[in-house]
């Protein structure tokens, strides 16, 4: 349980706040696009990795389907783990997303990208998905263009792994 709380800390520390009606905040609204379902996919795996990424496809789908916490994110998120597969073709340009494998932190990191997008605009998933001509889609992808740290994220990133550890101390016992 400290662990479903920490990731969704860590999610709201990195991505856009949007209030649902109870006062919560709501996910399935950040869920619209695959760029932005494969981004919260991986911020799952993050959370239960010391706040380290993936290196590929195959080791996330891998937590993704088997990992009983990522189940029950998944299904408060409003995704289905059995369309992991599905979830990396791009919903406008139908073709396989690109993705940055192994990424560090908390920062709000560019981390799914469509491949072509539509008419010179390509979606990036910076917490929500944002579209981006060209040159500033490569300046993302080969990580030149950097995000701005979130206030206070820099500071909150230590007290995160912090509780992720005692969460796993937890769960040993």
């Amino acid at each position: 349980m400290v662990r479903l709380i920490a990731l969704f800390v860590v999610m709201v520390v990195v991505s856009t706040s949007v209030g649902c009606s109870d006062g919560g905040v709501d996910f399935t609204e950040h869920n619209d696009t695959n760029v932005e379902r494969v981004r919260n996919m991986y911020a799952m795996y993050m959370s239960s990795n010391s706040m380290r990424g993936p290196k590929n496809k195959e080791q996330l789908k891998k937590f993704i389907t088997t990992n009983n916490r990522a189940r029950i994110l998944m299904e408060r998120i409003g995704l289905n783990r059995d369309e992991f597969d599905n979830y990396f073709t791009g919903t406008r340009d139908k073709e396989e997303l690109v993705v940055r494998w192994g990424l560090r932190g908390v920062g709000d990191h560019a981390i799914a990208f469509e491949k072509t997008g539509v008419d010179g605009m390509r979606f990036i998933a910076l917490g929500d998905a944002k579209e981006f001509d060209e040159d500033a889609y490569e300046s993302w992808l080969d990580g030149s263009t950097k995000p701005a740290t979130p206030q206070g994220a820099a500071e909150l990133e230590p007290a995160a792994e912090d509780l992720m550890e005692k969460a796993e101390l937890m769960e040993a016992k």
